[in-house]
């Protein structure tokens, strides 16, 4: 499949799912739809595949490159974490992925990830992630052999109190 068809299919399936929730006000994490909905079960598989793509991306990088002191968003985070004017940087980002804040810890910025997780109280950068992380890992974690996409609600549906943040061994934490 081309990266173009890949990029379609990915954009039917999500706009299937939104239309379906629209029409007929079942979302994919309410318990009122059926498992033979297709565009709901779609949706889910793309979602893991995600998740599952981007820790193995992840780890194939080892380490930040030096290069990254470059980047103007590096500039400007190191800048304004030093500026005493600025008590508090705030970052919402829709992406599952954890570069940002592999990027933060390798140039030692102190940051939060939203209410998941211990809280530094030192520091000014909070980094807020509302559609999820993979970095996300739910206190009751299941066995690997138990992994399977699952129609109703899923066991990462609760409190934020029900979660920490982890960057270490995500491939083993796959079906928390």
């Amino acid at each position: 499949m081309s990266t173009g068809d890949s990029w379609a299919l990915i954009e039917d399936i999500i706009t299937c799912v939104n239309v379906y929730a629209s029409q007929t006000g079942r979302t994919p994490k309410s318990r009122s739809y059926q498992p033979n909905d297709i565009y709901i079960y779609a949706y889910k598989e793309l979602l893991q595949y995600i998740k599952h793509l981007f820790i193995y991306y992840d780890n194939k990088i080892e380490s930040i490159p030096d290069k990254i002191k470059d980047w103007s968003w590096f500039k400007f985070l190191g800048s304004s974490c030093k500026n005493s004017e600025i008590s508090e940087i705030t970052v919402v980002t829709y992406n599952y992925d954890v570069w940002l804040e592999r990027i933060l810890k390798a140039l030692n910025i102190c940051f939060n990830v939203g209410q998941i997780g211990n809280k530094n109280h030192n520091s000014k950068v909070t980094v807020l992630k509302p559609h999820g992380s993979i970095s996300f890992i739910h206190k009751n974690e299941l066995d690997l052999d138990s992994y399977s996409i699952k129609l109703d609600r899923e066991l990462l549906d609760g409190s934020s109190d029900d979660f920490f943040v982890e960057y270490k061994d995500l491939e083993k934490k796959l079906s928390s």
